[in-house]
């Protein structure tokens, strides 16, 4: 988004913070100027004060607090305190992460309310987060997209690349931790290969050290471990089906995976846990949503979608259409 904004001729700063590395970087990009602030964990309201001064040395007409409750939060801070126009953008249900730190959300809350514009990844979270507004403040949809580099691969190609068979795999990419179920995956599988013992699942990503796969299961999955960023369209493009489990929960309802996005850019079938967030996404889908705790169901689809295979005909915007979308709100907002 930073480069779609700055192609349209506007200044552009982005500053990230940087969580691991004690390192601070200013370098300007071919697009955009690029700031990256260490996180300073004995004392944050340093790193807040060092952002405010990247950003009163620029004085923008617009400053936006992106990804996170904290961000948000900054931008308001600052933006109130010279005057800047703010725009937040959320992807998740924020307030869902840590239920019991009121505090944090009173002031995620106040930032949505005096914000000049809002976004969120869908509809339903947008209008969760406009309940916290007056009727009538700029608002609007910025779903989720996938990166340009998830597009249809040759699949036995990318098989090759990573050393798979040549089978019906079901791909599980993501990590598998025990805040999300595992247990439900593996009971979909277990359900799946008493149906067709043929099929075989591929997991990736990081595996929670508490998780064990059941011993009655294990020589249907193979484990990939984590995989480079410029390996997953790769991954993607070797599966057959991909798998997108959740729960219709305060995180769960309002959470637009990505990894759907990427599967449908691949031109992959997903089977997704059906939520408010994924009933909006696979619209024109509703077929590949599979019941939560359902796992007979979920098997029983996978197995006919193995023998039907349709291409997807779901329809999702790309980064450049998030752009023109955004781009229209913020020069309305600041006419």
């Amino acid at each position: 988004m930073p480069s779609f904004l700055a192609r349209a001729g506007l200044q552009v700063t982005l500053i990230l913070v940087d969580y691991t590395e004690n390192k601070e970087l200013s370098t300007k990009m071919d697009e955009f100027t690029l700031h990256i602030v260490p996180l300073n964990k004995l004392n944050p309201f340093s790193t807040v004060s060092k952002i405010e001064k990247i950003v009163t040395n620029i004085a923008p007409d617009w400053i936006s607090g992106l990804s996170d409750t904290w961000y948000g939060i900054i931008a308001y801070h600052i933006g109130k305190k010279y005057g800047y126009k703010i725009f937040i953008d959320a992807y998740d249900n924020y307030e869902s992460y840590i239920p019991w730190l009121l505090p944090l959300h009173w002031l995620w809350r106040k930032a949505c309310r005096k914000a000049h514009l809002l976004s969120a990844a869908g509809p339903h979270l947008l209008a969760l987060m406009n309940s916290k507004r007056d009727v009538g403040k700029a608002s609007c949809v910025i779903p989720m997209a996938a990166d340009s580099a998830f597009h249809p691969l040759d699949k036995d190609k990318c098989r090759k690349k990573l050393n798979l068979p040549n089978t019906f795999l079901v791909g599980y990419l993501g990590s598998l931790h025990p805040s999300r179920d595992p247990d439900q995956f593996f009971s979909i599988v277990l359900f799946t290969i008493q149906i067709d013992p043929s099929i075989k699942f591929v997991i990736s990503g990081k595996k929670h050290s508490s998780v064990n796969i059941p011993e009655e299961i294990k020589s249907h999955i193979i484990e990939l471990g984590y995989i480079d960023d410029v390996n997953m369209p790769i991954a993607c493009n070797a599966m057959d089906i991909l798998l997108a489990i959740g729960k219709p929960s305060k995180f769960g309802n309002y959470a637009y995976p990505v990894k759907i996005y990427e599967g449908l850019a691949c031109e992959k079938t997903v089977l997704a846990t059906r939520t408010l967030s994924t009933k909006w996404i696979l619209e024109n889908a509703q077929e590949n949503l599979i019941e939560w705790r359902n796992e007979k169901e979920t098997a029983e689809k996978i197995v006919s979608k193995k023998l039907t295979y349709t291409k997807p005909n779901s329809t999702y915007n790309t980064w450049e259409d998030n752009f023109k979308n955004l781009l229209n709100h913020l020069y309305n907002e600041a006419q």
